[in-house]
This record gives C-alpha cells, structure tokens and sequence, in this order.
C-alpha cells in the first residue's frame, strides 16, 4: 500500500497496524512448506494484536501473507481520472494503477510477493480472484463516467467500450510488472505501464 507525507495520526497507525500484520504473516509464509502451518493465531502473536483486529484488515490468512486490502475507488484517484485530458486509454490505466496501489504492497512488498506464490502456488488464485475484482471496479466507473461522444464506433456499446479499454489496462499493467526490477519506484512502473499501452497499439496495427 502506498502512503503520503503528513497523514494523519489515525491514518497513520492504520497503516502501520496493517503493515505489521502483512509482515508477520509473510514472514510465516516464508518459514513454511505449507499454508497449513500458517494460521491466524500465530500472525497475531507475532504481530501483537488480537485475532479481532487482524479480521479489521484481513479477510483471510491468504490476503494478509499477499498484502492485499479490499479493492476500493478512493475520492483522489476518481477525482484524478475526471479531470485527465489524457487519451481515454492512458486515463484508465492510470486510474487502474491507481486502484491497483492502493490495495496492494508494492516496491519490495511486490517482490516478496513473487517469492511467496513461487513457495505457495496455491495462492496464485487468491491473486487472480484479486484483481479481478478491481477490473471489475474498474470497469464499473468507466462505464459510468464515459461518455458515449467518446464512442470510436457505433458498433461498440459503452460496456463493451469499457471492458475493452479496462482488457488493455491490465494487460499494460501486467507487461510493465514483469519487467520490473527491486529497485523500480511506482512511478518507473508507471512509465513502463505507458510504454506497453504504446507497444500494444503498434502491435495491434499488425495483426490481421
């Protein structure tokens, strides 16, 4: 999860709380063979808080070695796909990045990540299930913020619209994560984002 400077206090131990659960249950998810021996009581005790409070911020034992919160469409990243001139393509990548940092770890949270499904395959699902839920989040503001005179065509639906600029995003997302390394900030994933959005429009132009 990304924060800013000058949060509140409340706020602020929020994410600390959060971030100490995350910790401690990634960490048992690397000492271990097997989820099993990964349980709710034990990321708790290493954490120091009650089992009440990890189910404040968790859903699961799963979301919580992932680092993942509920997907959620916060006031700043709406208010920022609104007032963007961008392209209609950059500005939904843009807002999908948005989504997509602001309920995950990123930096070397993202990396670890990589290293706990290698250890812990059975966890990839919970990884899809994830972001398919902000798609679908996604998808649902698009839908509703596009306007039709954005149309490139009559023969596409705003829905089908959506779903295609929200296909392209992911896809965009997913090319520039590969190509990530430990010392990529959000920002250089965000360029790399943008790069893949290009790429993939000359790519298209070829295919018949």
């Amino acid at each position: 999860m990304s924060t800013t400077t000058a949060i509140p206090l409340r706020e602020r131990k929020r994410l600390e709380t959060w971030a100490t659960l995350h910790e401690a249950a990634a960490s048992l998810a690397l000492a271990h063979d097997g989820l099993n021996g990964v349980t709710v009581d034990e990321i708790v005790e290493r954490a120091n808080v009650c089992a009440r409070t990890f189910f404040n911020y968790f859903d699961s034992k799963e979301d919580a070695i992932l680092g993942f919160s509920e997907p959620r469409i916060d006031d700043k990243s709406l208010a920022a796909f609104s007032a963007s001139t961008e392209p209609m393509t950059n500005r939904v990548a843009d807002f999908y990045f948005d989504v997509v940092q602001n309920s995950r770890t990123s930096g070397m949270g993202r990396q670890r990540r990589v290293e706990i499904i290698r250890r812990h395959p059975e966890l990839a699902n919970r990884q899809m299930t994830h972001f398919a839920q902000v798609e679908k989040l996604v998808r649902d503001v698009v839908v509703e913020h596009l306007p039709s005179q954005a149309l490139p065509t009559k023969d596409l639906t705003v829905e089908e619209f959506a779903e295609a600029l929200v296909v392209a995003s992911t896809s965009a997302h997913r090319i520039a994560v590969r190509r990530s390394t430990s010392t990529s900030t959000d920002e250089d994933d965000r360029a790399a984002m943008h790069r893949a959005l290009s790429q993939l429009r000359e790519a298209t132009q070829h295919i018949q």
